[in-house]
């Protein structure tokens, strides 16, 4: 009897030996997806930075002492904004005497009219000669030379005091500030740099070999880094008309708008774009994580009743994540991200 037990546990023991030597390996986890019908469109993708060419460098337009700084570096100003105010005394006194000497000329003027009409009509009555006529006529148009160089005179002296204010020539913010009360100034100083409110645009390099991939009205989708919720779009503004090399690169320069749906930006702040280059509707595709390839094209594993197939398929545009499949696969068939995992043709699978 104890032979027996002993004889049956030994059998057993080396029938579940056999069973776990012998038996399948289990099947192999594998994260499957669905081939989709959508649109799908391939894209340039860069990084730019917001800029505004409509900058200017407000510079004094006459020597003098600054009394006054009314804006300062990060202000945003209105045009015609008094910026600064220089020492105006030296101004408003030659105003002043172009002011009296326009006077005088004017006085003159009169007087000398008044001259050459009186002896018009003395020549007119023959009782004068053709000499005292042509000398007050003489006369008369040299004291009108000297009126209208008064008003130039003056105009300019005006001009001067005027210049005495700094103003900015239209709304935006001042991004540079060279000046501070005290100080002394010559003609040509900079005073501040002032970028205008309207005109930024977003301006990004792009690889020489692509430019015919990208034209003016190109759609742009535009966000930021670190606001993943928020983007817009927009589209191709201006191309630069000639390549730069930067070292063993060569680039271009590409702008797009900000319009009504942009975020608010800064100056030189970065932005991420994405270039629309070409699209199709409603076309079969797949995850390009999904997508393998080997010397003969490319293919995938496709989940079928717990196994791995291989099939070849025939690509067509790439997305970001996504690529488009022309031929190879249907609607609803299942394809495996093999990920990390080495699968082989009939491997076992089951997906997650």
């Amino acid at each position: 009897m104890f032979r027996a037990i002993i004889l049956f546990l030994l059998l057993l023991f080396a029938a579940a030996a056999a069973w776990f030597l012998l038996r399948p390996p289990a099947p192999t986890l594998v994260d499957v997806v669905s081939v989709e019908r959508s649109d799908i469109a391939t894209t340039l993708q860069l990084t730019g930075r917001v800029i505004n060419d409509r900058t200017v460098t407000i510079t004094a337009l006459l020597d003098g002492e600054i009394t006054a700084i009314n804006a300062r570096q990060g202000d945003r100003v209105e045009a015609n904004t008094v910026l600064a105010s220089l020492n105006n005394q030296v101004a408003a006194a030659q105003v002043s005497k172009a002011e009296a000497d326009l006077l005088y000329q004017r006085r003159n003027l009169q007087i000398t009219g008044n001259n050459y009409s009186r002896i018009k009509k003395l020549f007119d009555q023959g009782t004068t000669t053709r000499q005292s006529l042509d000398d007050a006529l003489l006369e008369k148009r040299r004291v009108e030379a000297s009126f209208k160089v008064a008003e130039a005179e003056l105009d300019i002296r005006q001009l001067q005091l005027q210049s005495a204010e700094i103003k900015s020539p239209f709304a935006g913010t001042i991004t540079e500030q060279h000046a501070e009360v005290g100080q002394w100034v010559e003609a040509g100083s900079r005073l501040f740099k002032l970028v205008a409110d309207d005109g930024r645009v977003v301006e990004m390099q792009v690889d020489a070999g692509d430019a015919q991939k990208v034209t003016l009205g190109q759609a742009a989708r535009i966000s930021l880094e670190t606001q993943e919720d928020t983007e817009w779009l927009d589209e191709v503004i201006w191309l630069a008309p000639a390549i730069t090399t930067d070292g063993n690169s060569n680039s271009f320069a590409v702008r797009v708008g900000l319009g009504r749906d942009a975020a608010a930006l800064m100056l030189d702040q970065q932005v991420e774009v994405e270039l629309e280059l070409d699209s199709r509707r409603d076309v079969l595709q797949i995850q390009q994580a999904a997508l393998q390839s080997d010397a003969e094209g490319y293919f995938v594993f496709v989940f079928n009743d717990g196994k791995s197939d291989v099939r070849r398929i025939e690509t067509g545009l790439f997305s970001i994540n996504s690529v488009e499949v022309i031929s190879g696969l249907d609607a609803a068939e299942q394809v495996i991200v093999p990920g990390l995992t080495q699968l082989q043709a009939g491997s076992r699978v089951e997906a997650r």
